[in-house]
């Protein structure tokens, strides 16, 4: 599972260090971190920084989310402001868009990940949600 944040400025950077303090415990999380203080972020297991030098725009949030998406079969984006409590991985361990009543979007946004990069190994992965 990946996560995916945008750190961007000193308040919501060290509101980044409490979380991935906070999710680091959870083995199976892969954190991918956009930010233009790569130095300031706290150091954990599976931490990918993506350093930035554009000034602060919503779009940035795209790097660390395509990043992981390229690497991960679940993808989550997550604010800095964020506090966790009781846990974490069961609620998103199972999110499947389809039982989400989002089939129609869901199969579509496959289905354009297929014809676009079809050789890809996430339309692999793609063609196995479309069936």
């Amino acid at each position: 599972i990946g996560v995916s944040i945008l750190a961007y400025g000193d308040e919501c950077i060290l509101e980044c260090n409490s979380l991935l303090k906070q999710l680091s415990v959870f083995g199976e999380l892969k954190f991918y971190v956009t930010t233009e203080q790569p130095d300031s972020i706290l150091k954990v297991d599976n931490l990918v920084l993506i350093p930035t030098i554009e000034p602060f725009n919503y779009n940035l949030k795209r790097n660390g989310f395509r990043q992981s998406l390229l690497e991960n079969d679940i993808t989550i984006m997550l604010d800095t402001d964020i506090y966790i409590q009781n846990g974490f991985t069961p609620v998103f361990v199972d999110i499947d868009p389809f039982s989400l009543g989002m089939k129609d979007d869901a199969k579509g946004f496959f289905q354009e990940l297929v014809e676009k990069f079809p050789k890809s190994p996430e339309a692999k992965r793609a063609r196995k949600r479309v069936k």
